[in-house]
């Protein structure tokens, strides 16, 4: 490995504190690093990176930048962190494996819906930008289709990388991809965080919380006020917190407003492991998820999740003894979860523990393991 030189690209330099995509990024960098693996990164956007591609340069001129970057590094593996389909052209080496990972749920519904809820009279602009989202939804499912479909018939791209079995085998099937094309491996949760969870002995607070960016499509934000509405008046002594800041705060916020809700606080964006520390029940309502690091944290932080079903992940990290997953959009299904976990501390206490030990089989430490398996079969190592 030590001799192994990796680029990742990302659209921003990879932050802890900015997205999902970016924090998984960061978390492996480190993981390399500290098996004496080189890593580079190749931006879109943003200062800080080893080098960033001009955005007034076409496809092909964009390759021709980047393969020069990677040449001149003498890098060994690519590993494209968002799709770019200018990263599997021609014009990039032979020589240089390509990994093109896949950080969504391939395989998502309800988007549609999502926008629709997320139309705003008094938000005109971004009301546009949905409705204009919509429209384009048959097109965008066309490109994934030929994006799949050129996948299928070209070199240019080695591995393409989901977060699942079940997203390799439904792919694989739907778009005819050689399976061995494909490969799962799931994001990693910091072993720092494992650690610094494992001795948590404060008692947890009567909270449950909610963290992301507040946006309607497809983390279906304007659930949680619907949920407190529900929940509010039968547990006055328990409060819900909703870490993060989006497009759609301030549906939000108007939503909070017309059910007249208390006990309920927006904190913006902001570090959210005090938040974890504290809370007991962790809620994920989106429509659509890819996997969702803010699960593996807050389950490392003994928070029981609430989610519904609709990510084929969630069964590979959810367990009957850890969380529900309700069925999906079931609105009442998923309030019952939640007054069944605040009216059982013991069911709450237990599930909590049993949420901890479940996600240590997502430390960086069993995936950097999966990624120099990976490695190993593209004969680079």
């Amino acid at each position: 490995m030590q001799n192994l030189k990796v680029c990742f690209y990302t659209h921003n330099l990879p932050n802890p504190l900015i997205g999902g995509v970016e924090r998984v990024t960061y978390n492996l960098t480190n993981a390399f690093r500290a098996h004496n693996i080189r890593v580079y990164n190749l931006c879109s956007s943003g200062d800080g990176a080893d080098a960033t591609i001009p955005t007034e340069l076409n496809n092909c001129e964009k390759a021709i930048f980047a393969n020069d970057f990677l040449i001149r590094n003498g890098i060994n593996i690519l590993i494209d962190q968002y799709g770019m389909s200018f990263l599997s052209h021609p014009m990039i080496s032979e020589n240089i494996k390509i990994l093109q990972c896949c950080h969504i749920n391939p395989i998502a519904k309800h988007t549609v819906r999502a926008l629709f809820e997320s139309i705003d009279i008094y938000k005109p602009k971004q009301s546009l930008l949905n409705i204009a989202f919509i429209i384009n939804t048959p097109l965008r499912n066309l490109k994934l289709r030929k994006r799949y479909s050129d996948i299928r018939e070209t070199n240019g791209i080695d591995k393409l990388v989901f977060l699942c079995d079940n997203y390799v085998n439904a792919i694989s099937s739907r778009y005819k991809i050689d399976i061995g094309r494909l490969a799962a491996i799931p994001n990693a949760i910091d072993d720092n965080l494992l650690n610094e969870t494992s001795s948590l002995t404060q008692k947890k607070k009567k909270t449950i919380m909610w963290c992301g960016r507040i946006a309607q499509s497809p983390k279906n934000v304007l659930f949680l006020p619907r949920l407190w509405k529900h929940l509010m008046t039968k547990h006055p002594d328990w409060e819900m917190i909703i870490v993060g800041d989006g497009i759609d705060r301030h549906l939000l916020e108007r939503k909070i407003k017309h059910y007249k809700l208390s006990n309920i606080t927006l904190t913006g964006n902001t570090n959210p492991y005090k938040y974890y520390r504290d809370a007991s029940i962790f809620v994920l309502p989106s429509y659509s998820e890819g996997f969702g690091m803010v699960l593996l944290e807050a389950m490392a932080n003994n928070c029981v999740p609430v989610v519904f079903d609709n990510s084929a992940v969630f069964n590979d990290i959810i367990s009957e003894e850890c969380g529900f997953i309700v069925p999906d959009l079931d609105a009442d299904a998923f309030i019952n979860a939640c007054d069944l976990l605040i009216s059982n501390e013991d069911l709450l206490l237990k599930m909590g523990q049993n949420a901890k030990q479940t996600v240590s089989r997502f430390s960086m430490s069993d995936v950097y393991n999966q990624w120099c398996k990976l490695f190993n079969e593209l004969e680079v190592v």
